[in-house]
């Protein structure tokens, strides 16, 4: 075989892992189940990769799991943006939960991380976890507790929303909307008390009229 049939076949094998991840993640995945995907004996698989591990070694290596975080945030927060903190923040929340629709792959392995544990979900972990973090601070770095408890909080949020978004409308602003706003309004006040923001005591600086959402508004449990 040819070096060029070689990088194909390869290719082929880790698009048919990458298309049965996508669909039902680790729960029928196994060296059989992929090479019934990919069309080819598994000996290729041990041949190219080794073992299952090997596998979702390359698969991590091939795959994007998150955007740009600063361009993420140019796009969904731009410069003329003159909307509270708040509904800043829930307007990246909203824009995340598209972006993970749109990365049915990255979403699968959140609903993974905890149940199991490989290179493939570890690497989406530490992805995650870069992302989301620049997310938080909107480009700076994590400075103390606070933050790692806003970052915590602000992961439990999305472990949540993509249990829950898989067969639903995250563009329903009626279902969705109220969600994302309690949670920027959640996120917010210790946003405010940073050094640099003047906190004048006057509830953060918040300036929305809206009743506040109640518990049983939400579509699941932050807890």
């Amino acid at each position: 075989m040819t070096t060029r049939n070689k990088e194909k076949t390869r290719e082929k094998i880790i698009n048919g892992a990458i298309a049965l991840l996508t669909r039902s993640g680790f729960k029928d995945f196994g060296i059989n189940s992929v090479a019934r995907e990919a069309g080819c004996d598994k000996v290729l698989l041990y041949r190219y990769f080794g073992d299952i591990e090997g596998l979702l070694k390359a698969v991590a290596e091939s795959v994007k799991f998150f955007p740009d975080p600063n361009r993420f945030l140019k796009t969904c927060l731009p410069k003329t943006d003159t909307r509270s903190e708040a509904d800043r923040m829930a307007a990246v929340l909203h824009a995340y939960a598209k972006e993970l629709r749109e990365r049915p792959l990255t979403a699968q392995m959140i609903l993974w991380s905890g149940i199991v544990k490989n290179p493939l979900v570890e690497a989406c972990d530490v992805a995650r976890k870069d992302f989301e973090a620049v997310l938080i601070e909107e480009g700076e770095p994590l400075e103390d507790e606070r933050d790692a408890a806003r970052l915590r909080l602000f992961s439990i949020f999305i472990n949540g929303l993509v249990s829950e978004s898989v067969s639903e409308d995250l563009d329903d602003h009626e279902e969705w909307g109220p969600v994302f706003k309690q949670m920027g309004e959640s996120l917010w006040p210790s946003l405010a008390t940073r050094p640099e923001i003047d906190d004048d005591g006057d509830e953060y600086g918040r300036d929305w009229d809206e009743e506040p959402v109640r518990d049983d508004d939400f579509p699941f449990s932050l807890l």
